[in-house]
């Protein structure tokens, strides 16, 4: 991760403020998030699908991937 600007550090500190977040909290969720198995991302995409069923849905990664939409390359 790239370190904040004093700007960005000042943001991130008033929404946690305002919020009742700390930075155990904050390390936590991000913990969770980056353990989160192929099967917990496909659980929750179902659960997100269900939920807003008019909603469009986007996939990210690298072009090996079939897809039946539009194709967007990104720059590296």
């Amino acid at each position: 991760m790239d370190p904040e600007s004093p700007a960005g550090r000042g943001t991130i500190g008033l929404s946690r403020a305002l919020y009742g977040l700390t930075q155990d909290t904050a390390d936590s969720f991000i913990q969770n998030v980056l353990s989160a198995s192929p099967k917990d991302i496909q659980n929750i995409a179902q659960k997100i699908e269900a939920a807003y069923p008019s909603a469009a849905t986007v996939l990210i990664g690298d072009s090996s991937l079939n897809t039946d939409g539009k194709a967007f390359v990104l720059p590296d």
